[in-house]
């Protein structure tokens, strides 16, 4: 197979792709992980041991100088391999994936992260919007990171027989690891500790965290708020704190390395985000044994949290609903504690890379022996 990315920058969905190929690549299975961009080195995602992309180019280009050779290297991968998977629900990873799949008539699968309604409009331009939901509804096959991703996948075309659901999968021993790491410096102040970790933009509704944070603050429940991460909200973000009166409670160090030692340490886990296919850090939070809060998003915090049975849940964007849940935890931690503790037990049972990797190579199998391939998911060069 090849599987196609854009860009292997730090975030959730390129660790995903890399944990997979990693998986793979152990089991002896020929994979080819073609990117289009190669990544600033600040900014790069680390890469797994026996992982070895390969790029579009071989010096780091604009992305726009990347296309027509990127396409056409593509191609070539393409007409050698049984299958074309994009990693992404959105962008030129996803379109060019496509478009080497028609020229070198291989079947095309699509990988789904993300509530992909909101992704299109929020990171797809005005003018590819109907090229990419072309690509959706033309796939030989749509798989969901988590089962409430399908129905978005339907609004968009998708016919039915061509959706399949399979979990994400985690590093599930590493996390669990994690837990006996040396604790990190956290920062001083009263109170517990309640730590968010996402990109600093909308979509991770951290302005809801600050709010609801300000809120239980001033109803007497001194407590510090930790936000891991980096991204255009920064300035919003300090901002917000200061308007409510709580900067010296809110810190925000930027992004983090590894941040389970801190999430092992937290009082509580929030997630806070507007949208979520998965939702990465909850299920890193589930298996640290961290009590959780989570915005009741699409589509993965209801999953992940058993409706409610391995943490709680509360609206989208309701900062009363998000504050009353703090409080109801700082004043009496034991039901959440024991929530985290049955979440962690399914998580382990449920949330390993290992098992992802041999459902998903199970799809891809599928799709390509139905395509024709002589022996499914097997030739690449």
């Amino acid at each position: 197979m090849v599987l196609v990315e854009p860009r292997l920058t730090e975030d959730g969905g390129a660790r995903s792709t890399l944990r997979l190929v990693q998986q793979w690549t152990r089991a002896a299975v020929p994979v080819v992980l073609y990117v289009l961009q190669r990544p600033d080195p600040g900014n790069a995602a680390p890469m797994p041991p026996g992982v070895h992309p390969r790029y579009a180019t071989r010096t780091p280009r604009r992305l726009r100088q990347v296309l027509v050779p990127g396409l056409a290297r593509l191609v070539l991968l393409a007409r050698r391999a049984d299958v074309v998977v994009s990693g992404r629900d959105v962008g030129w990873g996803l379109l060019l994936g496509r478009a080497a799949s028609l020229l070198a008539r291989r079947p095309f699968v699509l990988m789904i992260r993300s509530a992909p309604g909101q992704a299109i409009d929020r990171w797809v331009p005005p003018r590819l919007r109907a090229a990419t939901r072309a690509a959706y509804r033309s796939a030989d096959r749509v798989v969901c990171i988590s089962p409430g991703l399908v129905p978005a996948a339907l609004e968009l075309g998708v016919r039915p027989e061509r959706v399949s659901v399979v979990l994400n999968g985690v590093e599930v021993e590493r996390i669990r690891a994690a837990a006996s790491a040396p604790t990190p410096e956290l920062p001083a102040g009263p109170g517990p500790l309640v730590v968010g970790v996402g990109r600093l933009e909308g979509q991770k509704g951290f302005d809801v965290l600050v709010r609801a944070h300000a809120q239980v603050v001033a109803a007497g429940h001194p407590h510090r708020l930790l936000i891991l991460g980096e991204g255009p909200d920064r300035a919003l973000l300090e901002g917000l704190a200061a308007e409510l009166g709580v900067s010296g409670s809110v810190t925000m160090p930027g992004f983090a390395d590894d941040p389970l030692p801190t999430i092992a340490a937290a009082d509580l886990f929030c997630l806070p985000s507007r949208w979520e296919g998965f939702g990465q850090s909850l299920a890193e939070a589930l298996l640290l044994g961290t009590p959780t809060v989570a915005a009741d998003c699409v589509a993965g915090p209801r999953l992940l949290l058993a409706d409610g049975a391995h943490g709680d849940l509360v609206p989208v964007d309701d900062v009363d609903a998000l504050a009353a849940a703090i409080a109801a935890h700082l004043r009496d931690p034991d039901r959440l504690r024991a929530a985290a503790a049955r979440g962690r037990v399914w998580a382990v049972e449920h949330l390993s890379i290992e098992r992802a990797a041999t459902e998903l190579l199970g799809v891809l199998a599928d799709v390509a022996a139905a395509a024709g391939a002589p022996d499914g998911v097997t030739r690449v060069a």
